[in-house]
């Protein structure tokens, strides 16, 4: 069952595809999650310099890897959780993983986590098969 976010959890969703963004947006507005999106690496840096922390990145499957790596070292630099889609997923497995790494997230507790993800917060980067040393 999705854990209720709290008010303070924001979400940044990052892709190129401006369809599968909205519908993201609103599939995890409509569960309670606080999400804006971009679309470009210019208004990221933007965003993550000048504006409102965020807790957690997801960036979709569109995005290329170089730009994947260059998000890695941004989310580890400021603590925040990073997502990554591998692929396309139903609506209810996505909510479901981006609760899920809420929960995670809010309490710096990876040794459970189960989903194809690196979590990137201070100190620790975690994928399915390593669990956090914290």
């Amino acid at each position: 069952m999705l854990a209720p976010p709290t008010d303070q959890f924001r979400i940044l969703i990052y892709g190129k595809d401006s369809t599968l963004l909205e519908t993201r947006r609103l599939l995890l507005a409509s569960s309670g999650f606080r999400v804006r999106t971009v679309s470009s690496m210019e208004q990221l840096h933007f965003i993550v310099n000048a504006e409102e922390k965020y807790e957690l990145f997801i960036l979709c499957h569109t995005i290329p890897e170089e730009e994947r790596v260059n998000i890695r070292g941004m989310a580890i630099r400021n603590g925040v959780g990073l997502y990554q889609l591998e692929r396309m997923e139903a609506p209810p497995r996505f909510i479901g993983k981006v609760g899920n790494m809420v929960v995670h997230v809010e309490e710096r507790n990876f040794s459970n986590l189960r989903v194809p993800t690196f979590v990137c917060t201070s100190n620790c980067i975690v994928s399915r098969r390593r669990s956090c040393a914290q």
